[in-house]
């Protein structure tokens, strides 16, 4: 792990980062980047890097993206709407 490249992620937006991300294994940080070539504008880590998330502009494209990661046979992805401030 020491010769993976883990620089800073700048964020847009309020979304905040994980500093765990930087650290984490490599297989959640590929889905990160992942959801990102799939249109997600945000992806991250949950606190303690238990899930992976991604923001998308609508229901349609995130249920489009969760059909792409089921053919790339990611054993659990769930859609959800989130909630309002």
């Amino acid at each position: 792990l020491d010769g993976i490249d883990r620089r800073l992620t700048t964020y847009k937006g309020d979304v905040g980062h994980n500093d765990f991300q930087q650290i984490a294994p490599g297989a959640s940080v590929d889905l990160i980047h992942r959801l990102l070539q799939l249109g997600s504008v945000q992806a991250g880590l949950s606190g303690s890097g238990s899930a992976t998330f991604g923001y998308f502009t609508s229901q349609k494209a995130a249920e489009w993206a969760a059909a792409r990661l089921q053919e790339d046979n990611v054993p659990f992805i769930q859609v959800a709407k989130t909630l309002p401030r």
